[in-house]
């Protein structure tokens, strides 16, 4: 394989990727939303430990609009 070859493939490959990347990231403005789907790691580790913690999911999350929480509308993972 020539060097341009595999220069032209590495290109290629990480254009694919960045490609699926923002597919994904802007399935909601896709579809009916205004806002990227973001990760939040310490959202999905809160409501992970209050499910295992409590037995359910709860109503409001009172660290993501301190001080007087949102209502929970996603569940976790």
């Amino acid at each position: 394989m020539t060097k341009n070859y595999r220069n032209v493939l590495i290109i290629g490959v990480l254009l694919v990727i960045s490609g699926m990347a923002i597919y994904i990231r802007s399935y909601y403005i896709r579809t009916d939303g205004t806002y990227l789907v973001g990760f939040d790691p310490y959202y999905h580790y809160r409501m992970a430990e209050t499910i295992l913690n409590e037995g359910s999911r709860p109503e409001l999350d009172m660290l993501s609009a301190y001080p007087t929480g949102a209502p929970v509308t996603h569940p976790p993972f």
